[in-house]
């Protein structure tokens, strides 16, 4: 059998299913908060993600209707305020490498990323990413930029 070029195999593959995807050096789309997003392997039940928050970055809180999100930090340092659905007032949590975190549906949150470097974190979404309806701008602790 004869070896496959990989940039080969990428190529057929996204146009088959996108069950296959190398993580791009530029953002694929801009999410709802304003985090950079570069989209990873998806599939009928389960989609995956890159977010990049900047230097400086504050997103927009928002809150998703109908999926679960599980996020882990692969670079930088920020602050995560995550008010879970029924919950009166929200929760700051440091955001480090190594951390990982669930976004259940429906909790509101905002990232803020107060460090030098760039904030990287790889997350799931569950059912899969639905498109930009599926984030619900709300009112959150830090003031966007």
């Amino acid at each position: 059998m004869d070896p496959v070029d990989l940039s080969e195999l990428l190529h057929m593959s996204e146009e088959l299913d996108r069950s296959l995807r190398c993580l791009s050096e530029d953002a694929d789309e801009i999410a709802p908060d304003g985090a950079e997003v570069r989209l990873l392997a998806t599939t009928d039940r389960a989609s995956m993600a890159h977010f990049r928050i900047q230097p400086g970055q504050v997103t927009r809180a928002v809150k998703h209707r109908g999926i679960d999100e599980l996020w882990y930090v692969t670079s930088g340092d920020g602050e995560l305020w995550l008010q879970d659905r029924g919950v009166e007032e929200g929760r700051q949590h440091v955001l480090q490498t190594g951390l990982s975190i669930a976004i259940r549906t429906g909790a509101s949150f905002q990232c803020r990323n107060n460090a030098e470097t760039v904030l990287d974190i790889v997350a799931v979404q569950v059912p899969p990413w639905s498109g930009d309806a599926e984030a619900i701008i709300v009112a959150g602790p830090f003031d966007p930029q």
